[in-house]
């Protein structure tokens, strides 16, 4: 996935950009060795992990400073600040003795160090500002660091972390104390991520929150002891990718026909606007609604296979809950659809860079913020809040 997701969106900057550009072959070698950075960690073990994230993170850091997204900005970049302790509490994780079940809260605070340098590298809350200046990138670049390299990178090597303890352990689930610190700290993320999310106009900065909030997914499911889970984990991985790329598509449509990411803005230069946004739109809404868990997008299969656990006993609730989603979906992608294709007489529009205060279009483009903020709706299932789910699937019912 990281392979032809990487490729299709280093051709994707190498047709954006004209070869003639100042600076456009240090962009595109930093660009390319970024994925080959995350490729060399994904397919290593041992202490070739911390070099290899250490090296995405420089790589994909130059690769922004190249694209000239920063500016003359001076401060502290944020992606080196979480980018490299990262992968220095990696180290310490593999430095550590082997968490052992005789001693679960030292095994807890070993997990402890490996799932908050993943949630580091992966720009999930409470270090969600670690994939800011990568979203400021140009889409294609945008999409290769916010939907690929690092979150792939982080949520990839955590996940054979998890797989490596259960192996070495004999037992298909980690103890309790060890699930509830992934569960934990995954719970913390996602309102978070979605709260973040709503306080946001710019379209760029909420895309890296909605990656935040399915990173933070990812790390929930890999705690929940049900044999789907494995399956759940590796679909929502999927689903972050995808929803990611189709999210950097229409921020980079809405970008070319407004002039700016930010949805309360109206005009641009030329004044000559685009006036019809809804496809960008329609693919916004596609990307937060896959990572809502849709009926019928591929982020649903996540959800479905991490709730199977719910399925003999409360399937009345998730059809009807599936069926309310699928109806406020239908309702948010009409509105969006009326509203973004709404046409402006050219009197009415207002200078660049003036903000609008309540024109239809930026009341239909806050929609683009109802699905992180309904996600929140299934907070209760990715916890595992049901006891079952917080024990081994053998427990005895009247345990449950």
């Amino acid at each position: 996935m990281l392979l032809v997701g990487g490729a299709s969106a280093l051709l994707m900057l190498a047709l954006a950009l004209p070869a003639t550009v100042r600076g456009f072959g240090s962009l595109f070698t930093w660009a390319v060795l970024a994925p080959a950075a995350a490729l060399l960690g994904l397919s290593s073990s041992g202490f070739v992990l911390p070099f290899a994230w250490a090296l995405a993170v420089l790589f994909s850091y130059s690769a922004v400073r190249a694209s000239g997204s920063l500016g003359s900005v001076k401060a502290l970049p944020r992606m080196l600040a979480f980018g490299l302790p990262a992968s220095m509490l990696l180290l310490c994780y593999l430095l550590l003795p082997a968490p052992i079940p005789t001693a679960p809260l030292a095994g807890a605070f070993t997990l402890l160090l490996a799932v908050l340098a993943c949630l580091m590298l992966a720009g999930a809350a409470p270090f969600h500002s670690a994939l800011h200046e990568a979203s400021e990138a140009p889409a294609a670049l945008a999409a290769l660091l916010c939907g690929l390299v690092l979150p792939l990178l982080a949520l990839g090597t955590l996940v054979h972390l998890v797989a490596d303890l259960r192996a070495s352990l004999l037992v298909p689930e980690l103890p309790r104390l060890w699930r509830g610190v992934l569960i934990g700290l995954g719970l913390i993320g996602l309102p978070a991520c979605a709260a973040g999310a709503l306080r946001e106009v710019r379209m760029k900065r909420i895309l890296a929150w909605m990656v935040g909030f399915q990173a933070a997914s990812v790390v929930v499911a890999l705690g929940v002891p049900h044999p789907l889970a494995a399956l759940a984990t590796s679909a929502l991985l999927v689903n972050l990718a995808l929803s990611t790329l189709v999210g950097t598509l229409a921020m980079a449509v809405l970008e070319w026909q407004t002039g700016s990411d930010d949805y309360t803005v109206i005009g641009g230069d030329p004044p000559a606007l685009v006036d019809d946004l809804r496809l960008p739109a329609v693919l916004w809404g596609i990307a937060g609604l896959s990572a809502l868990g849709l009926p019928g997008l591929w982020g649903f299969w996540g959800r479905v296979w991490l709730l199977e656990r719910w399925a003999t006993t409360r399937c009345v609730a998730a059809g009807a809950r599936s069926w309310s989603a699928s109806v406020l979906a239908a309702l948010a992608i009409w509105c969006l659809w009326r509203g973004c294709g709404r046409p402006v007489s050219t009197a009415a529009r207002q200078p660049p860079g003036q903000r609008c205060n309540r024109s239809g279009r930026c009341w239909c483009w806050r929609c683009c913020r109802c699905p992180c903020w309904a996600s929140c709706h299934s907070l209760p299932g990715l916890a595992g809040c049901k006891p079952c789910l917080l024990r081994p699937p053998t427990c005895p019912p009247n345990h449950c």
